[in-house]
């Protein structure tokens, strides 16, 4: 983990900080850059979405959204049991 920290923050993604209540830690933020980065990914994962929606009708996307929340908590309810939580 420390070592991918240290990259980002080389690549100016992230800014470390002390943490003001335990001095032998940091904290870690987004940079301006960093958040500049992640928003035009949003953007771009956004405008894909709308791609691949275009031409579905209202109720097609109603549905297909909440088959697919049933089946991500199927998947996070088999992951629970797999790993004991």
């Amino acid at each position: 983990m420390t070592r991918k920290v240290q990259q980002l923050e080389r690549l100016g993604y992230v800014a470390r900080e002390p943490d003001p209540i335990d001095g032998r830690a940091s904290l870690i933020c987004l940079s301006h850059s960093g958040q500049e980065t992640v928003d035009k990914f949003l953007a771009a994962h956004r405008d894909r979405l709308a791609r691949l929606f275009d031409g579905w009708d209202d109720n097609d996307v109603r549905l297909f959204s909440a088959l697919l929340e049933r089946f991500s908590d199927s998947i996070r309810k088999d992951t629970e049991v797999s790993h004991g939580n």
